[in-house]
Formats: C-alpha cells, sequence, structure tokens
C-alpha cells in the first residue's frame, strides 16, 4: 500500500509518515507526525467509519481517543499504544484484570455520552437489521435470536450512544498508561450491549474467539463488574452472535458464529425468552 490515499491530508494538516501504511477493514492508517508529535491518520474511510469518527471526536477524549483533525472521510487523532495489550493483560494478569479496564473504559464513554448529539447514531434495529431476514430465510437460531432481539429492544432502558464494537482490540493505551477507546460504531441503544460486546474475545484460545462455557463465565464477571444483569448481557451476547453469523452468511466465518450462537441457546437456555 502506498501514500496516495493520505496524499491530500498529509498536504493539508502538515504531517509526516511516521510508519508504515497498513489497512482495517474499512479504512486504510498511516502512522504520522506533525512536529514531534506522534499522531495516526485514518482516511478512505467507509461511511460507517465516518459515523465512528464523528462519534469520537463527541467524546473529546473522555474514554477515548482524542481527534486532532477531522474532514470528510479523514481523521487524524492521537496515536495510542498496543492493540494487544489487553490480550497480554488477560494473559499474565487474568481475564477479571482486563474486564477492569474494559468496564472502566465503558463507563466512561457512557458517562460523557449524556452530552453528545443523537444526530447520524445508528439505531441498533437498524444494526441488528440483518437478523430478522435470517430468520426468515434461515429460520433455526436466526429465529430465536429475532425473537430475543425484539423482546430486548422492547424491554429497552434508556437508549444512550454506544461504541458498539468495544472489546479488547480496540481498547489502547495513551504514553501515560490511561486505556480509551478507538473505533466506536455509534449505535443508538440499551448500555448494556456495549458490555456484550467484550465477551467474545477469550485472549486464551487459539482463533481469538470464545466457546459458549467461557463466555458464560465471562458475562459473570462482566455483570458483577458492570452491575448489569448477567441474564441480559448473555441476550445481547447471544444476538450478537447470530447476527454475525447472518453477516457472515456464505463465507467462512458463519460457521463459528452460527455454531457460537447455538451454543449459547444450549447452555443459557434463559436467553431465549
Amino acid at each position: 500500500m502506498g501514500l496516495e490515499p493520505f496524499r491530500k491530508w498529509l498536504d493539508a494538516w502538515d504531517l509526516i509518515p511516521d510508519g508504515e501504511p497498513f489497512a482495517s477493514n474499512w479504512s486504510q492508517l498511516l502512522p504520522v507526525r506533525r512536529g514531534d508529535t506522534p499522531l495516526m491518520l485514518k482516511a478512505a474511510m467507509s461511511e460507517q467509519e465516518v459515523v465512528g469518527s464523528a462519534v469520537l471526536d463527541w467524546f473529546s477524549g473522555q474514554g477515548a481517543a482524542r481527534v486532532v483533525e477531522r474532514h470528510d472521510d479523514a481523521v487524524l487523532m492521537e496515536r495510542l499504544f498496543g492493540p494487544t495489550a489487553l490480550t497480554d493483560l488477560a494473559r499474565q494478569d487474568g481475564d477479571r484484570r482486563a474486564f477492569e479496564v474494559l468496564c472502566q473504559v465503558a463507563y466512561q464513554l457512557h458517562s460523557a455520552a449524556e452530552r453528545l448529539p443523537f444526530d447520524g447514531l445508528i439505531p441498533v434495529e437498524k444494526w441488528f437489521e440483518a437478523l430478522p431476514k435470517a430468520a426468515q430465510g434461515l429460520g433455526g437460531v436466526f429465529t430465536k435470536a429475532a425473537s430475543t432481539f425484539n423482546s430486548l429492544v422492547a424491554s429497552q432502558r434508556p437508549r444512550v450512544p454506544l461504541h458498539g464494537d468495544l472489546h479488547h482490540a480496540n481498547v489502547m493505551q495513551r504514553p501515560s498508561g490511561e486505556w480509551v477507546a478507538i473505533d466506536p460504531k455509534g449505535l443508538l441503544g440499551e448500555h448494556t450491549l456495549d458490555y456484550a460486546m467484550m465477551l467474545f474475545v477469550d485472549p486464551h484460545s487459539d482463533t481469538g474467539i470464545g466457546d459458549g462455557p467461557g463466555i458464560v463465565a465471562r458475562a459473570l464477571i462482566v455483570a458483577e463488574l458492570a452491575d448489569v444483569d448477567a441474564d441480559r448481557l448473555l441476550s445481547w451476547c447471544f444476538c450478537q452472535a447470530a447476527l454475525y453469523g447472518a453477516w457472515f452468511t456464505g463465507h467462512p466465518p458463519e460457521g463459528l458464529w452460527r455454531g457460537l450462537a447455538a451454543d449459547l441457546v444450549e447452555r443459557v437456555p434463559a436467553v431465549v425468552r
């Protein structure tokens, strides 16, 4: 990958490349410097990433990476450290320590969310719209997940701006050691959903994705730390696993996510009500 996707912003924002460019699923990134300050330039973003960058800007550095510049499909933010740092922390000090960090970051984000505008956020009904479609076309675990989702939405606690993808790889450290989030999706819904996203990651497995028993065990830890209902937390986790299965229909990860959703139904009957 060359510098061409970044050229406009390098010139406009007086930046110097400070590393090799790399790509995520929905954008391209380049470590840069402005003077002596290390920063990260994210460009050529998809529409959902543009929404996410606006949310990141709204957080104003409270629990999230600070935005320095933002325009069109590019954002310049503080450079953080250690995309694997939180998984390393879990391996060294145990899952509970990593979840303490994640729950503290979630708390900061949800506290900051009180001042965020709701315009432009993605309602959870839209985020999960593939679920009822999969239920209609494929049935099985998707039908159960769609029914559970409808029950959750009907009984949501106050809807607030959510990160939408808060897990080990999306929380990094400032040079000061403070943990903050990156890559928000900008959802609007119940805050328990943000905690459910954390449960999938298993730093101790070869795939990095947990199984049913592990998710249940981690849910008990997170429910205690975040003071949320464990059954409701697992219900959201089940719906999200099924949603990933729907998104990946026809692609290799489909089996993993559908199997995980089915495993959660078998092990946690309370998630299907």
